[in-house]
């Protein structure tokens, strides 16, 4: 018998029992001649070589395209995570070279805010004869923002025409956004799924399925800011079922409005203005900023908490 055994197979049952089991199924050695060689019950053995024998039908019986499937989604599942980490790390990067070239230049350089940062850059290309007070709506995928700016001529500074901005308070939720409202549509789109097809199980259940509704409803939503009515279109959604329907603008606001995502757009503002005790009149502009404050329910809503229509100011790329 030519049964060998080095000295890390010793020490690890998982690998010497594949090994042994290998040698038995290829006829290297028999059961008996491996229970009187490593002292084991054939009993024993014989239950090795079934399960192994049992794993490798069950390999052949499987589906390719169910082994596909489970390849692709874990290779996927590698990339998205290798990507993420790579991303960072070159964003980090960026930063630390920025961070090292101002200090080597004798700046002092600051972390701001992004409505700071986009306060600065309106504030650059244009001149004060005065202080002015500007609210910058910040309408982007995961929150909403609203922060009071002062900007004016600076006193501090020798260089002419230069500005000075100071940020004066803050409001925000987190909870409303542009992926809030991806989350009504995505949810309008199951319910049409289900109604069209009751004796199926809820498209809800499928994971996958959700995923896909998720990414159409970020399409609708965007044609919806444009457009009365979108269409979406899903071939094999779930059980081999394509989705067929439209949505329009009507139903997908009055969808927001009773589940009180709307609402929460003009909170930050309100809470904002109560807070600083600042009158409408003592507003110069309200700077719209962020892809979500181009909808138009949005500056419907700001409209119905008391926004001045004269005052919102759309003059700035909303995604900059």
């Amino acid at each position: 018998m030519s049964i060998t055994m080095d000295e890390e197979i010793k020490r690890w049952t998982a690998k010497r029992k594949s090994a042994l089991v290998m040698e038995i199924i290829q006829g290297k050695t028999t059961v008996a001649e491996a229970a009187r060689a490593f002292d084991l019950p054939p009993s024993e053995i014989e239950e090795w070589v079934d399960d192994a024998k049992r794993g490798m039908e069950n390999a052949l019986r499987a589906k390719p395209l169910d082994i596909r499937e489970q390849y692709e989604k874990q290779l996927k599942e590698l990339q998205e995570a290798y990507g993420e980490a790579m991303l960072e790390l070159r964003a980090r990067k960026k930063y630390q070279a920025l961070l090292d070239a101002a200090l080597l230049a004798g700046f002092r350089p600051q972390l701001i805010s992004d409505a700071a940062a986009a306060a600065t850059s309106y504030a650059h290309s244009r001149t004060f004869a005065k202080n002015e007070r500007h609210i910058f709506y910040d309408a982007g995928s995961g929150s909403v923002r609203a922060t009071l700016v002062e900007m004016g001529p600076s006193t501090d500074s020798t260089r002419s025409g230069a500005n000075r901005v100071t940020v004066l308070d803050a409001a925000w939720d987190r909870l409303a956004g542009g992926l809030a409202m991806d989350l009504v549509v995505r949810d309008m789109l199951a319910d049409a799924f289900d109604k069209a097809n009751p004796s199926e199980p809820s498209v809800r259940q499928n994971a996958r399925a959700m995923a896909r509704l998720l990414r159409e409803a970020n399409k609708i939503k965007h044609v919806l800011s444009a457009n009365a009515a979108a269409s979406a279109s899903i071939e094999s959604l779930a059980n081999d079922i394509d989705l067929r329907t439209s949505i329009d603008r009507e139903a997908f606001e009055a969808r927001m409005r009773s589940d009180g995502l709307i609402q929460r757009f003009g909170q930050p503002i309100d809470e904002l203005l109560t807070r600083t005790k600042t009158a409408w009149s003592d507003i110069t502009s309200v700077v719209l900023v962020g892809g979500a404050s181009r909808v138009p329910s949005v500056h419907a809503e700001l409209l119905a908490r008391g926004v001045p229509q004269e005052k919102l100011a759309q003059n700035v790329n909303a995604d900059e």
